[in-house]
């Protein structure tokens, strides 16, 4: 807890956002399209930018310190899905420190 109150921006410190300690989003990245392969094509297809796509997640502190990536998957893997896969890796968190994630999705831990 003493390391993200430190590394905390002033900005959240003086804001309702006060209790978060982590921001996360999702990744799109394009990539090379399987032709031979239709599961591993339709695999990668994202819908955010209509091609063949890897989707991460990242976490950065309050000031922009990558706290935590996540390794690549096909595009169709949703974010929520990929999220709750990591929730493990953010049970050394206090309990009263936040995470805010863009997608606004509920019970991230």
């Amino acid at each position: 807890k003493n390391w993200f109150e430190k590394n905390q921006s002033k900005e959240f410190q003086n804001s309702p956002l006060k209790s978060v300690g982590l921001i996360g989003d999702g990744k799109d990245m394009r990539t090379y399209e399987f032709r031979e392969l239709s599961g591993l094509r339709r695999g990668q297809y994202s819908n955010k930018y209509k091609s063949s796509c890897i989707r991460g997640l990242s976490f950065t502190s309050t000031k922009g310190l990558y706290v935590n990536v996540s390794e690549l998957y096909l595009a169709r893997a949703s974010e929520s899905k990929l999220f709750a896969k990591l929730a493990k890796r953010f049970e050394f968190l206090d309990s009263s420190i936040d995470i805010l994630y863009n997608k606004g999705l509920r019970n991230c831990r």
